[in-house]
């Protein structure tokens, strides 16, 4: 067992989307994350 380490919290990154709506929209899109999505659950 090893000892817990140093805790960091996280940046300033936590809801991207909400902050950065336009950014957020390409990412999703570029990256193919809505093509897989689309693929397993169908078009909803």
């Amino acid at each position: 067992m090893v000892a817990a380490s140093r805790f960091y919290p996280g940046g300033g990154d936590q809801n991207y989307y909400q902050k950065n709506p336009l950014r957020y929209k390409y990412y999703k899109t570029s990256c193919g994350r809505v093509r897989r999505l689309e693929e397993v659950w169908g078009k909803q």
